[in-house]
């Protein structure tokens, strides 16, 4: 069973397994010290040749996808406050070894526009995501406030005067004697 790497520090001294993108590869020698990331945080994977099986050390790369299963170890000074000593890894899928964003990198050294550009890369650094982080919990925190003082919470079609994703399927609606259109998504008005 995977376990999100949030919930490692509870599984110390088990066996666990985990999948994510691979953040970080460093190889100091013989050993190798792989920070993996996934939706909940990063835990520092540690390969030992000493250790691995007879499969060898894997080839990875950044951003590869990878579910990597071992025995959970604390340590101060990893991220999250625990390592994996890896027995096991499977690569899920590999990634460009150009990426259009650097998503290991703190994004102050990258320009606005190439964070916009490639939004669906930019949202895997840590830093960027935490801000859409903190924004979800302010929604959900002043909903749950809104519907505990009786107010309801209403999502409604959106009219407007042209279409505006290239004309096809169309849905028209005469709006007090004028022509309008049932929007087709909600990402203009997002």
């Amino acid at each position: 069973m995977r376990t999100l790497i949030k919930d490692l520090k509870t599984q110390s001294g088990k066996e666990a397994q985990v999948s994510g993108w691979v953040h970080r590869i460093r190889d100091m020698g013989g050993i190798r010290f792989v920070v993996l990331r996934d939706r909940s945080g990063m835990v520092q994977l540690v390969y030992d040749p000493a250790a691995m099986g007879p499969e060898g050390m894997p080839e990875l790369g950044l951003e590869y996808v990878i579910s990597a299963g071992g025995m959970v170890a604390a340590n101060e000074k990893s991220p999250g406050g625990v390592e994996i000593n890896v027995k096991s890894t499977q690569i899920l899928s590999k990634a460009d070894p150009e990426l259009p964003f650097p998503v290991n990198r703190d994004p102050s050294e990258t320009s606005l526009e190439m964070i916009l550009d490639n939004r669906i890369i930019s949202l895997r650094n840590p830093k960027i995501r935490s801000i859409f982080e903190l924004q979800s919990a302010i929604l959900r925190y002043a909903s749950e406030f809104m519907h505990s003082e009786g107010f309801y919470e209403m999502k409604t079609s959106k009219l407007i005067g042209s279409g505006t994703e290239g004309g096809s399927g169309l849905f028209q609606v005469d709006y007090f004697g004028q022509r309008m259109y049932l929007a087709q998504s909600p990402q203009f008005y997002k």
